[in-house]
């Protein structure tokens, strides 16, 4: 997904790249996935990362404690 992203970047000769990261369990808020990472590294442009607000995180983290 990363190297098609920034192809789509390239082609279109974007001006920003504006992306949207979710926290999967227990995974830091401050550690990007593979997409982001390859994106944030190669990019032509300047990138935005959207992530969850920190409350969605921590109620996400909250629930999975619940079950154990």
């Amino acid at each position: 997904p990363g190297d098609e992203i920034l192809a789509a970047a390239r082609s279109t000769n974007a001006d920003l790249i504006v992306m949207g990261r979710r926290s999967r369990g227990r995974v830091l808020p401050g550690v990007l996935g593979s997409t982001a990472s390859t994106v944030l590294r190669e990019s032509p442009c300047p990138v935005l990362i959207v992530v969850d607000p920190p409350d969605a995180i921590l109620a996400e983290w909250d629930a999975s404690d619940s079950s154990a």
